[in-house]
């Protein structure tokens, strides 16, 4: 019974209460400051969330630096054959510039905690097939 209370009025507030709010506050777009809509990713408009530019496949199989041409399988940087981190390895879900990095900042410093769903997603869209689980069980 809960559950179907909790159903209602979820599509209620979406139905309803997101429409209203934005007719009276519009949601303007963090990137663009444009009108951000109805299908907005928190606070970016779909259009500037679709500009985050993913990283190469080809990149330092350690800290993740992209390479501009293809490298193979396990090539390393400069930077960590010369002076090895202490960690295995790092994983970035996209370039960091524009609205990515204006996202992050958001996540981090503006504490807007809803940012980190889609950024998970694209984190974990970036991992898939990456990621050897046998390694760290």
């Amino acid at each position: 019974m809960f559950r179907y209370i909790a159903n209602i009025l979820h599509r209620v507030r979406q139905q309803y209460a997101h429409p209203t709010l934005d007719f009276i506050f519009p949601a303007d777009c963090a990137a663009c400051h444009e009108f951000a809509g109805d299908q907005r990713v928190v606070m970016f408009c779909q259009s500037c969330w679709a500009t985050i530019r993913p990283l190469p496949s080809s990149g330092c199989e350690r800290c993740g630096r992209p390479f501009i041409s293809p490298m193979p399988q396990g090539f390393l940087c400069g930077d960590c054959r010369t002076v090895p981190p202490h960690f295995d390895r790092v994983f970035s879900a996209a370039i960091y510039d524009g609205v990515m990095k204006e996202a992050i900042h958001q996540f981090k410093f503006s504490r807007k905690f809803a940012l980190g769903a889609p950024l998970a997603h694209l984190l974990l869209t970036q991992l898939q097939g990456k990621i050897e689980y046998s390694k760290y069980h």
